[in-house]
Order: structure tokens, then C-alpha cells, then sequence
């Protein structure tokens, strides 16, 4: 993180991703106290299958369209025109997906029981994610142009929207429907605002060519949104099956806790993914891991913090009857984390275009995933739903990080990230034998003792001139 350009736009991306991490903070209490997890789970469920759907309709074309963009860097014309034929194609397809699913609408809500009663809710749940699918192209091309301001409004806008349309309406007791219109409402806020900027484009020409040198790369990558979706999506629709839609729904809120880890990643690669792909097209691979150990450290902040103070978490924000999922918080605070190298390594992989082999790791993922998840949900509950997705993403993971390095390699810092990592897994360690009772001591102490672990790594990324003060300076200034 040496460049002040960097630092900038680093630093207006995790400030947002703190404001909208407070809106949930705030909205987690009201959600675990109005909502009873097997309703909340019935909806969790439904979301999931539908994310699922407008993922796959988009044809993996967002991360074909982020890695082609820099074939046309710095030339306006071609950047908006390559803008403008993605989002053409893709309003096109969700057009068809939408329609289909309005004759088989009936059909689906059979499945959702808790929802039935919620008129058009799944047109509506369906509409409200491809509006947000449609609007992401537009934010990729602001994060390639380092437009983060532009992007920072947009998206803030669109959470404010989210946050006080869902608060309002489950304190008038719409309950489900609440999560569902607050949902529409923020991404039609979303695609409306990204219209609004968008017309101030000067070439709004629809090119085949470009459209067809995006779906060379996009389409081969479709099984590995298909399957990378059921992968991220599998935990839970297993968890309904073989233990109960309750514990599906506390599973999703230890979820959602553990991926503040993987929301501050995403914020940060919004820098660091763009760079590194600038560093490969201009040759400068041996830069590239020094480059990403000050990100590697500072996405591994948050997840030893969440692994050390897990309880205090959900016992300030989460209603008691979501507790019981301190240990699925711990595990899945490390999957997380290791998603950063799965980023970077997908993105060497794209850069050479060796797309066929991330969908084989994908459905390697999947498989793996499956077969892990049966077995460990069946015996261990939510838990082992934690733990086969630690074990299937890391094989997968390994794998991945091999052929990338083979392809498009990369040299990491390997002593300093070794140490990330011993200070992950003493952490991890430390606290499932709290949580467990093995460890006994009183919260005080426990408290103090997390604090000192995480003093000792802020004191290591210092020593090591991971991060310097002119960086923490950087980060605290108001322009």
C-alpha cells in the first residue's frame, strides 16, 4: 500500500464499508428480535436460491468485463462503448429470466410457506437482485477508473435507503415483506442512480464485437458461477434439509457476522485487484507480492479480532435466540481470510486466461463441499456446515494457488505471511477452548489476554514495515 493514490482510494472504500457495516450493526437487533429464526431462515432460503439464479443468467460476464476493461484502459471511447454492450446484453437476459419465472411463479412459492402470503414476492425478491446485477457493471467500471468518491455516493445512497426502508417497516410489523421491499426499494435507488451518472457518457453504441470478445472468456467461467454459487449457497440449503430452517436461519446471521471479513476484503480490492491487474498487463509480477502483503495483513485485523471476541458480538447485537454460534463464527472468521488468496489467484488465472481451470476448482469446491457437508451437518450441526466449508475452499484453494503461480506467478512474502497465519490459528485455538470450557478463566481476563494478542500483531505489522506511520496518517486525513 506505498502509493498515496492507493492509500486514497482504500481509505474512501473501507469508510464506506464502516458506514454500511454500522447500518447493520443497528439493524441485526431489530432483525433477531422481530423475526423468529425459522421464518428469518425461510427467507434466507428463498434469497439464496434466487441469487443463485441471476448469478448463473449473468454468464459469468462481470469478471470478464473487469479484466477487459484494461485491454482499452485510458481510452474513453472504447471503455464506455464496452460498458454500454455488457449492460445491454445482460438487461436482456434478465428480461428473459424474469419472464420465465412469472409463469412458473406459482410453482416456486409452494416451497416458500413463510413468504406465500407476501403477494408477488418472488417476482418482486428476483427483480429487486438483477437490478442490483445490472447497476454492478456500471460500479466495475467506476473502480477501474479509481472513481471511488463517485462510487461512494452511489452505494452509501443506495444502503440509506436499504437501512431506513427496512427499519421502518418492521416497526410496522411487516416482517418478512420488510426485508423484501427494503431490498427492492434500495436497488431500484441503485439502478436509478447509476442511470443518472451514466448518461453523462458520451458513447452509448452497442458493439458485437466487444460483447463477443467478453462472453470468449465469460462463457467457459458459467459452470464456475453455477457451481461457485451452489458452493457458497450449499451450507445452507443443507442445513434446511438434514437439520432445521431455524438453525438455517442462526447459521446465516453467524454468517453474516463472519463475512465482515470477506465485505472489508471486497472493499479493499476494489484497489488492490485493479493494481495487480495493472501490474500483470505491464509485466511487473515480481512486485506484485510485496505489493499484497500490507492487504493480506490488514484483512486479517478484522478476522483475528471477530475470532477473539465472537461472544461479545453477538451477545451485544444478536437476539439469545440466534446464540449458539460462537464456534461457527471462529471457523468461518478463518474461510473468510483465506478468500483474498482465492481473489488474487483467480485473478492470475483470468489474466492468462486459463478460465477453464478455475470452473474445474469450482466444481472440484462443490464436490467437495458436498460430500463434506452431509456427513459433518448430519453429526456436528451448524458447525460442521463451518467446517466442511473451511476444508473444501482450502483444498480447492491450495490447488488454485499452484496452477496460478504456474501461469501468471506471483512471489509472496512467505515469512510474513506464515506469521499472519500463526497468529490466525493461536487466536482460532485460544478461543474454541474458551468457548468449549476447556480453557476456564473469567471474561476480565479474557478480555485483556485477546487485547494483548491483538496488541502483539498491530506491534508486528509496525516492526515488519507493514504498515508505517505515514500510512496510518494517509488514512486519518480528511481529503
Amino acid at each position: 500500500m506505498s502509493k498515496k493514490s492507493d492509500i486514497f482510494h482504500s481509505k474512501n472504500y473501507l469508510i464506506l464499508n464502516f458506514l454500511i457495516l454500522l447500518g447493520y450493526v443497528l439493524l441485526y437487533p431489530i432483525i433477531t428480535n422481530k423475526l423468529d429464526p425459522a421464518k428469518f431462515g425461510n427467507y434466507v432460503l428463498a434469497y439464496t436460491i434466487a441469487t443463485i439464479i441471476v448469478a448463473i443468467s449473468n454468464l459469468g460476464i462481470r469478471e470478464a468485463y473487469k479484466r477487459n476493461f484494461f485491454e482499452f484502459y485510458n481510452k474513453k471511447k472504447e471503455t464506455e462503448i464496452l460498458l454500454f454492450s455488457v449492460q445491454v446484453f445482460i438487461i436482456f437476459i434478465s428480461g428473459l429470466v424474469l419472464l420465465l419465472n412469472f409463469f412458473l411463479e406459482e410453482k416456486i412459492i409452494f416451497y416458500f410457506k413463510e413468504l406465500s402470503h407476501i403477494k408477488y414476492f418472488w417476482l418482486i425478491l428476483l427483480f429487486a437482485i438483477m437490478l442490483e446485477s445490472i447497476s454492478s457493471i456500471y460500479l466495475v467500471y467506476l473502480q477501474n477508473n479509481k472513481f471511488s468518491q463517485r462510487y461512494f455516493f452511489i452505494t452509501f445512497s443506495k444502503n440509506i435507503i436499504y437501512f431506513i426502508s427496512v427499519f421502518y417497516l418492521l416497526f410496522n410489523n411487516y416482517e418478512l415483506a420488510s426485508l423484501i421491499y427494503g431490498l427492492f426499494l434500495s436497488n431500484l435507488t441503485l439502478f436509478i442512480l447509476v442511470l443518472c451518472f451514466q448518461i453523462k457518457n458520451t458513447y452509448f453504441t452497442f458493439n458485437l464485437n466487444f460483447l463477443k470478445s467478453i462472453l470468449i472468456l465469460s462463457l467457459p467461467t458459467t459452470p464456475k458461477i453455477l457451481f461457485g454459487q451452489i458452493n457458497a449457497k450449499i451450507d445452507k440449503i443443507l442445513i434446511s434439509t438434514f437439520s432445521s430452517i431455524a438453525n438455517t436461519g442462526i447459521y446465516s446471521i453467524a454468517q453474516s457476522i463472519s463475512s465482515v471479513i470477506f465485505q472489508i476484503m471486497t472493499s479493499l480490492d476494489k484497489v488492490f485487484i485493479t493494481q495487480t491487474n495493472k501490474m500483470l498487463f505491464n509485466n511487473q509480477n515480481k512486485k506484485i507480492g510485496n505489493y499484497l502483503t500490507s492487504y493480506i495483513y490488514f484483512c486479517s485485523l478484522p478476522a483475528i479480532g471477530l475470532i477473539l471476541f465472537n461472544d461479545i458480538v453477538l451477545a451485544i447485537l444478536i437476539d439469545s435466540r440466534y446464540h449458539g454460534s460462537e464456534n461457527v463464527i471462529i471457523i468461518l472468521s478463518i474461510y473468510y481470510f483465506s478468500l483474498i488468496f482465492g481473489k488474487v489467484s483467480g485473478t492470475q488465472l483470468m489474466y492468462s486466461k486459463k478460465v477453464w481451470l478455475n470452473t474445474n476448482f469450482f466444481i472440484l469446491n462443490v464436490l467437495l463441499n458436498l460430500l463434506l457437508n452431509v456427513p459433518l451437518i448430519y453429526f456436528y450441526g451448524i458447525v460442521g456446515a463451518a467446517i466442511a466449508t473451511l476444508l473444501a475452499s482450502s483444498i480447492s484453494l491450495l490447488l488454485s494457488l499452484h496452477y496460478a503461480k504456474k501461469f501468471a506467478p506471483i512471489y509472496y512474502n512467505k515469512k510474513k505471511i506464515l506469521i499472519i497465519f500463526i497468529f490466525l490459528s493461536a487466536s482460532s485455538i485460544y478461543s474454541i477452548l474458551i468457548n468449549e470450557n476447556i480453557l476456564q478463566i473469567n471474561n476480565f481476563k479474557n478480555f485483556i489476554f485477546s487485547l494483548i494478542i491483538i496488541i502483539l500483531f498491530l506491534v508486528f505489522g509496525f516492526i515488519n514495515k507493514i504498515y508505517e506511520t505515514n500510512d496510518i496518517k494517509e488514512i486519518f486525513k480528511l481529503r
